[in-house]
C-alpha cells in the first residue's frame, strides 16, 4: 500500500528518472548516488538472499495497487513513481548490468 501522503496523487516521474532509465537501458555509465551503492563485500548467496528480501518488500508495495499507473512510492530523486515506473527502472537497471558485463568480459 502506498503511503497516505501520495495515495491521492498522480505518479509523475521527473526528467531525471526518464534520463536515468534511458541511460541504464543503453548501458551508459553514469554517476551513482552514494546511497544507491552497495557497501562492502558479499557472496553470491548473500546477494541472492538480499534480493529475495527486496522482492518481498516490493511485492508488498505493488500487489495492493489498483492499477500499474497508481502511485506506489515517493523516490527521493525521481519523484512519485507508479508500479509501471518501478518495473521500467528495474528492467533498465538489469539491462545496464547485462550490457556492462558484456563490455567488462571482452
Amino acid at each position: 500500500t502506498p503511503p497516505a501522503s501520495i495515495s491521492q496523487k498522480r505518479a509523475k516521474p521527473n526528467f531525471i528518472f526518464r534520463f536515468t532509465v534511458k541511460c541504464l537501458a543503453e548501458g551508459k555509465r553514469m554517476p551513482t548516488a552514494p546511497t544507491m551503492t552497495p557497501e562492502g563485500q558479499f557472496t553470491l548467496q548473500e546477494a541472492t538472499e538480499k534480493w529475495a528480501e527486496v522482492r518481498q518488500q516490493m511485492a508488498a508495495i505493488l500487489e495492493p495497487l489498483p492499477s500499474p499507473n497508481a502511485p506506489a512510492i515517493r523516490h527521493s530523486i525521481f519523484g512519485i513513481l507508479s508500479a509501471a515506473d518501478l518495473i521500467a527502472l528495474l528492467d533498465a537497471h538489469t539491462r545496464y548490468h547485462v550490457l556492462r558485463f558484456a563490455v567488462a568480459t571482452k
